[in-house]
This record gives structure tokens, C-alpha cells and sequence, in this order.
């Protein structure tokens, strides 16, 4: 890399360049209301020497950006990685580097990362940068485990398969076949509890099986159950079972950018963190997220009824300040395509901007009982909220594209939602829980509402709900929306 002249350096050598005056050995050092002032160049030079040394001792010049390489294929840990010719292989040597503010790690497009990448932080205007390089697909990174082999599988009662895997130690919140043309329905086993009754239906063991490609976790005996007319590996040529763990994690990080990865296949989160300043997350793509176990709910008696089961393609959580989300595409989600939530901690300067989303139960999901302001949410365009995998499976469907939650609106402020495409949910476009007009702004979004839905769940200071049909909703609530006569088109739930 070609060496570069610190600025600061160079801006102060400029200086004495432009100010210094050969004036019968004068110097005019400055010259404010017709004031100069005037010194010998024997002052001049010690003066400049005291400067220079107090410079050379409190300054820590910034050195030159370095960049490391990953591939996945044809790496090797041993090597230096500082080339495209000696790149590492895995994610454990990335996490090894000593990685410095302004350092770039570049990972092989077409390669593929099983396991949680968690990234070091930079400082400020030196972010340490995740990138690709070369040619072809987006780095994938995955939590995700591949059973696409015959022997991966048994019969363990007749039209029930088993994983032959028993290091599961977590819960599989999807299983993708062939990419996603099917997936699982996850159906609930808990050995040691009464079995839960959800929606009228007592489900336990392989009798809860009944459908083709219904399935349960078996997390006591780290088996996945599958109900199949014949060995899954036979029907499908991909089969790949989402893991319930995060794929990018980064609490506690700073001064981060993605740019041009792949997250997909995870039963948990894509990229989720607590307690962060200024991430940028620019041209990645987020798809088949979530679905695991998080808790279970109880009745007022303490028996079990459902399960509640969560996660977001990217996840702001707690105290975040300086967030940037754009040109993202993002799909198949099991909760929100993009959230930012937490209890009681600050949320500040977040940009949510030009990103796809399609088929996530949520396109945006806010709750927060912090103080929160200046939240940006524009020129996105968002298509077929509640429309994916998930929303059959959900004990709560609620396919919106804005979901605002009733947590403290006194402090919030400077709310934007504005240039956004909102078409098509399958209940409604928006969902506030609680008066949000103080707050929010929205204007200029183009909406398009199914036939027959609202276009606003709309919750009043008394706890009151009314359902705005696209008619009324501007005039009713002050925003400033264009109501489409036609869907608009994106993928429409294709995956790209």
C-alpha cells in the first residue's frame, strides 16, 4: 500500500509555508483587526522547536489501514493473511487478530462461515471494516448445521426421522429445504411439563407429527424429529437446520462496518448487539432468521399455552447511538426485518435508509422506555409484511410493516417516517400501541393496503383501538401518505 503523509503533518509544514514572511528576517504570525504581530527569526525558531517537540510527545500519528483476507476454501490459518495469495480460512483466526482502528477484513465472495463472527471495534472516523473481495456471491455466514445426507437420518418410528446428530445443544427454530422451496413446522416437545394446550391443540412427542415436514426439537437427547414419508435426504438435496444462536453478534462494539456479507440461516438474530455507537451496515443481505424457543408463556395458573419465539434480521439493543442501516436487502424473517428496543437505556441518531425488505412478519419494529430521539426511517421499500415463512407458525400473527409498540412516548421525539413504500400485510400497514402524533412525523410514504384490511391499528390514550381504513387514516391521525391504487412490485416474495 502506498505510504501517505500524515495530515497533520502535512497541513503544519503548509502552514509555516503560508505565514512565514521573510521581512527583514520578521515573521507575522497572525493578523486580526489590522494587528501585527511581529518576531525575529531567532524567537521564531525556538518557538517552533517547543512546538514541534510538545507535538512529537502528546501526538499519536495514525498509521497506515492494513487489510486481511479469508477464504473459506482455500486458506489456511498458518498464513500471515495480508494477501489474496495468504488469506486465512475460519473465523476463529479472525477472532484471534489483533485487529487495530482503520483495519479492513475482507472475506472470499462465494465463500461460506458457519459460527458467529464478532467483530472488533475501531475508533472514531477509523471504523475496522467487514468486507468482501473478489468475484461472485456475497460471503455467506451461517448458524446453521447441514443434514443433506442419507446417513444423517433414521427412521425412528415409522414416518418419523431423526436427526442421527446428538450434539444439538439448542433449539432448531426452521429447517430449509432446498433453500427455502419448503420448510419445516415446528411442532413443541417438553419432556418434563404438562404438554401445552395452544389454539385447542394438545401436542407431545411424535404424536404431535401430522403433517408432512412438521417437526419438533428434542434438545434433552440433541435430536431433531421430522415427520417424512421417506428419508429426508432422499426427498430434498439441500437440508439445512437453522440453529438458535446469533450469527453476528457485537455487544458492546463501536465504530464498525459491514459491507457486502451475506447473513442467512440462523434461528436466532442476524446482527444483534447491546450497548453500541456508530455501526454502519451498508449493501448486506439478511434472510431465513429466527424462529427459536425463547421462553414459554403461562396461564395465570402457571400452565404452559404457547411458546413465544423470536428473531430479527438486525437488532439494535439497549443503549445505541450513531447507527446507519442502507442499501440493505432483507428477507423471510421471522419477527422484524430491523429493529431497535430495550428497557430503560437511551437510543439516539439511528438512519434506517434505501433498504429491501420483503416477507418478514415486521418490516420495522420500535420499543423502548428510554429516552429516544432522532430516528430516521425513509426511502425504504417495504412489500408482503407477514406474507413468509413464519407467519403460519406464529402464536400472534401480525403482519405489519411498522410496529410501534405502547411504551413511553413522552420521550420520544423527532420520529421521522418518511419516502417509504408500505405495500401490501397481511393485517395492517402500520400498528401503534399507544398516541404516537407528539412524536412521529410521517409524510411522503406511498402505501398500498390489501382489499378489505386497514391500513392503521390505531391505540388511543384510553387504551381505546381503532382501525383506520386507507381512506381515512391521513385526515384522522395528520400524516401525509399517498394511498396506492396497485401493489407495488418488488420480489413479491422471490428470493433473489
Amino acid at each position: 500500500m502506498r505510504s501517505v503523509a500524515p495530515p497533520c503533518r502535512r497541513n503544519a509544514s503548509q502552514l509555516v509555508r503560508q505565514r512565514f514572511a521573510n521581512t527583514r528576517g520578521g515573521l507575522i504570525l497572525s493578523s486580526h483587526d489590522n494587528l501585527h504581530v511581529a518576531i525575529d527569526m531567532k524567537s521564531f525558531v525556538i518557538i517552533l522547536l517547543v512546538v514541534a517537540g510538545v507535538l512529537a510527545t502528546n501526538i499519536a500519528w495514525p498509521a497506515s489501514s492494513r487489510e486481511f483476507f479469508v477464504d473459506s476454501r482455500l486458506g489456511d490459518d498458518r498464513s500471515d493473511g495480508r494477501s489474496e495469495n495468504s488469506p486465512w480460512q475460519t473465523l476463529d483466526r479472525v477472532h484471534a487478530a489483533d485487529l487495530l482502528p482503520g483495519d479492513q477484513v475482507r472475506f472470499r465472495c462465494g465463500g461460506e462461515w458457519r459460527g458467529t463472527l464478532k467483530p472488533k471495534s475501531g475508533a472514531p472516523g477509523r471504523p475496522v471494516v467487514y468486507t468482501s473481495y473478489g468475484q461472485g456471491p456475497k460471503p455467506k455466514f451461517m448458524q446453521a448445521k447441514n443434514v443433506s445426507r442419507p446417513e444423517d437420518w433414521f427412521e425412528d418410528a415409522p414416518g418419523i426421522w431423526s436427526t442421527v446428530t446428538n450434539g444439538l445443544t439448542c433449539h432448531v427454530g426452521n429447517i430449509l429445504f432446498n433453500g427455502g422451496e419448503r420448510c419445516g413446522r415446528m411442532k413443541f416437545l417438553v419432556p418434563t411439563w404438562t404438554p401445552p394446550v395452544w389454539k385447542s391443540r394438545r401436542w407431545t412427542g411424535m404424536n404431535a407429527l401430522t403433517h408432512e415436514l412438521d417437526y419438533c426439537n428434542d434438545v434433552s437427547n440433541g435430536l431433531v424429529r421430522v415427520k417424512c414419508a421417506a428419508n429426508p435426504a432422499k426427498r430434498f438435496h439441500s437440508i439445512e437446520l437453522a440453529l438458535g444462536r446469533t450469527i453476528v453478534q457485537f455487544h458492546h462494539a463501536h465504530d464498525v462496518v459491514f459491507d457486502g456479507l451475506h447473513v442467512t440461516i440462523g434461528g436466532l438474530h442476524g446482527f444483534q448487539g447491546a450497548i453500541t455507537k456508530r455501526l454502519t451496515f451498508r449493501n448486506c443481505d439478511v434472510s431465513w432468521i429466527g424462529g427459536t424457543i425463547y421462553i414459554w408463556l403461562e396461564n395465570r395458573d402457571g400452565t404452559l399455552f404457547a411458546p413465544e419465539r423470536l428473531g430479527n434480521g438486525i437488532e439494535f439493543y439497549n443503549n445505541c447511538d450513531g447507527h446507519v442501516v442502507e442499501n440493505c436487502r432483507i428477507w423471510e424473517i421471522y419477527d422484524a426485518a430491523i429493529t431497535n428496543q430495550g428497557r430503560d437505556h437511551d437510543q439516539r441518531n439511528l438512519v434506517y435508509r434505501n433498504n429491501r425488505i420483503w416477507n418478514s412478519e415486521y418490516s420495522y419494529e420500535y420499543w423502548c422506555d428510554g429516552v429516544v430521539s432522532n430516528i430516521v426511517f425513509e426511502k425504504n421499500v417495504c412489500t408482503d409484511a407477514g406474507c413468509g415463512w413464519a407467519h403460519a407458525q406464529r402464536p400472534n400473527p401480525n403482519g405489519s410493516h411498522f410496529m410501534n409498540y405502547p411504551h413511553v412516548t413522552k420521550r420520544v421525539k423527532d420520529f421521522v417516517v418518511r419516502d417509504n413504500v408500505f405495500s401490501n400485510a397481511t393485517e395492517w400497514v402500520y400498528r401503534f400501541g399507544y398516541d404516537w402524533r407528539d412524536a412521529l412525523r410521517v409524510h411522503g410514504n406511498k402505501v398500498w393496503c390489501t382489499p378489505g384490511r386497514p391500513a392503521v391499528f390505531w391505540t388511543a390514550p384510553d387504551g381505546e383501538i381503532t382501525f383506520y381504513r386507507p381512506d381515512e387514516y391521513n385526515r384522522a391521525l395528520g400524516f401525509d401518505d399517498e394511498v396506492m391504487r396497485h401493489p407495488a412490485i418488488h420480489h413479491m416474495g422471490k428470493t433473489p
